[in-house]
């Protein structure tokens, strides 16, 4: 079969979803037919006036800092790349690199130089994925005509951007959509549809990184029923409403909306002298003992610790889905980050100006492979996520959920965690039912540690092996317990209750940095230089 792809945009959630269809279809091969638009000066200039005119004088701010970030990320030199980073296999030299998987590029995806390659390529079925409006000469060209990802429940929310409307709306959910193309925008028959609830703190950028996951399984489900023949199209309920992109003041009402229900903010003065008292100890104090750190040798590494990524909760075990990928984003931009692996075996560079960061997750929830797992292997950020492998096995509740929440929350699957795996990502124990090692006696500790070792070596085939303490603090390490864990060959330990490791660091007493969902990029940039006070 060949499946033409009509994008505008090769970004992350493109290559992740035509990658993935090429790993599901193995017989496949794929052309990816991309506009690359060159705008020539009038009309860039014309744009500019009725933009202008359409968003007023926010129009000037929101364009001068897009110039500015631009011009920043030309001249940035980008961080040393750890070897264990995740979502290689969805990067732009994967892409380019695939044998199955062919780049086009036109100025007019419309124009008859397209449509003219397109109709010799004699595709079986197109796919739109982030493309623009396509005329009928081009998307009927496909033998069996071609369909579209829509981020929207149809014919509800036809148009764009993704999630937007919806919150504005105050909609209990947000649809994700493939269906036919057809001459009206989004209007064609509907093969497949879902529904990503709208979580009691969502955001509209949280609520596209869901819809990005779900997105990437439903084209490759309505593929799979293509191919075999099953496929059940069904015509568009009556009405609906048509959507294009809000202004934005808008966009600046519905964001304020959504911020006020977050507890996090607090009043404006506290947010403002919190925010200068953060960016003066990460700009203006610690640089130079940074610096000197790095300057003879002795250079810190922190590591991060973070539990669940949910707009479900804002509590001390949970961080936004927007916040989470802001706090990705910027590591990969401007840290070196590396794999606890590197720092297990000192593969590390402790002459560095800045501290050496590192990622882990605790626990094993159902979000870490539905939030999280997708925002590190966009951003390529290495992490170890320690699992309780009894809960994974059952999807047992944790003990501190019910007693904090009255409730469990689902865990991850074995299926999911070897996904995981094989997208680049990491696992290590936190034994098999999240015990407090240190409250048990000799026999079940021995048990819930060699267990848990077993557990991750044959349903993983990873024979390195690194141990979480559950709890994680002072009083839950002890002595013996750190002794069976060496004698059972496990690699390292890591604890939880703070603190940087220096080049004295104990490998059975690696410390780690709690974040939750009080952590802006301010306090995160003061926690990525060393402080430690901020619970």
């Amino acid at each position: 079969m060949h499946i033409i792809i009509f994008t505008a945009n090769l970004d992350f959630n493109v290559r992740w979803g035509v990658i993935t269809l090429a790993e599901r279809f193995p017989d496949a091969r794929f052309t990816i037919v991309q506009q690359v638009a060159h705008k020539p000066l009038k009309r860039l200039l014309r744009n500019q006036v009725r933009n202008l005119s359409r968003h007023g004088w926010r129009w000037v701010p929101y364009q001068g800092a897009e110039i500015v970030s631009l011009l920043l990320g030309r001249g940035r030199q980008s961080p040393v790349a750890s070897p264990d980073r995740p979502g290689r296999m969805y990067g732009s030299a994967a892409l380019a690199s695939h044998p199955r998987i062919a780049v086009r590029q036109f100025s007019a995806i419309n124009g008859p130089e397209a449509c003219a390659f397109v109709q010799s390529q004699q595709a079986d079925l197109g796919i739109a994925l982030g493309a623009p409006i396509l005329k009928s000469a081009l998307f009927e060209l496909p033998r069996l005509g071609t369909i579209n990802l829509h981020k929207g429940k149809l014919p509800d929310f036809r148009g764009m951007p993704p999630a937007f409307w919806e919150l504005h709306a105050g909609a209990a959910s947000v649809g994700c959509t493939v269906h036919r193309v057809a001459a009206g925008l989004d209007t064609g028959e509907i093969l497949l549809a879902r529904e990503v609830p709208v979580d009691a703190f969502s955001t509209v950028a949280g609520m596209q990184i869901k819809l990005h996951r779900v997105g990437v399984e439903l084209v490759a489900e309505a593929v799979a029923a293509i191919v075999a023949g099953t496929a059940q199209f069904r015509a568009q309920p009556a009405g609906g409403n048509t959507n294009t992109r809000p202004t934005l003041a808008l966009e600046a009402r519905v964001k304020a909306q959504l911020a006020a229900r977050d507890p996090s903010r607090g009043s404006a003065p506290k947010r403002l002298a919190k925010h200068l008292m953060f960016r003066s100890y990460a700009q203006l104090l610690t640089p130079a003992i940074n610096y000197w750190h790095g300057l003879t040798g002795q250079q810190r590494v922190i590591i991060l610790l973070y539990h669940r990524v949910s707009d479900q909760f804002r509590d001390n075990v949970t961080i936004g889905i927007e916040r989470f990928d802001q706090h990705m984003a910027y590591l990969a931009a401007n840290c070196q980050v590396v794999s606890l692996r590197q720092i297990v075996e000192g593969d590390i560079d402790r002459h560095a100006k800045k501290p050496v960061i590192a990622v882990s997750f605790d626990d094993g929830y159902l979000d870490n492979f539905e939030h999280a797992a997708p925002i590190l292997i966009k951003h390529q950020v290495p992490c170890t996520f320690f699992i309780s492998t009894e809960k994974i096995r059952d999807n047992k509740p944790f003990d501190h959920d019910m007693r904090a929440l009255g409730f469990g929350l689902d865990n991850m699957s074995w299926d999911q965690v070897r996904q995981m795996r094989d997208w680049g990502l990491h696992f290590g124990s936190h034994t098999r039912n999240h015990v407090n090692l240190a409250e048990i006696d000799d026999a079940l500790a021995h048990e819930e540690l060699a267990g848990s070792l077993a557990d991750i070596r044959a349903e993983l085939g990873q024979e390195q092996v690194y141990i979480a303490f559950p709890y994680g603090r002072k009083k839950h390490i002890t002595p013996a317990r750190i002794e069976t864990m060496r004698e059972l060959g496990y690699g390292a330990c890591f604890s939880a209750y703070g603190g940087l490791n220096d080049a004295s660091m104990d490998r059975f007493n690696i410390r780690r940095i709690g974040v939750n969902w009080a952590f802006d990029l301010t306090t995160l940039q003061a926690r990525l230089r060393g402080w430690d006070k901020t619970q």
